[in-house]
């Protein structure tokens, strides 16, 4: 696994964020070796990366001024897109 994630070239910090697991149980994985689902979404993620990301990149997170907060209309701007993606989704054809 800390091969795979070498050869990415991803830090430690990079690889559970992209594979949505906890830093913790990422540590307990390099040293106690990983669940079977774990070890097939790093095997995804390498496959999906060296075979020129044929699954979609992730989209770039937003940079967000916490200070200023957001405004409802841009709030109203995130849900319509949420909901939309979530229709694409789930549409029953």
């Amino acid at each position: 696994m800390d091969w795979i994630r070498k050869q990415l070239g991803m830090t430690k910090v990079q690889f559970h964020k992209e594979l949505g697991i906890s830093r913790m149980f990422l540590f307990r994985c390099l040293r106690d070796g990983p669940p079977k689902l774990v070890a097939m979404a790093v095997l995804g993620l390498w496959y999906s990366r060296k075979m020129s990301d044929i699954l979609e990149a992730p989209e770039p997170q937003r940079e967000r001024n916490r200070a200023k907060g957001e405004t409802t209309a841009e709030k109203e701007e995130v849900a319509k897109r949420f909901f939309s993606k979530i229709t694409e989704i789930f549409a029953c054809k």
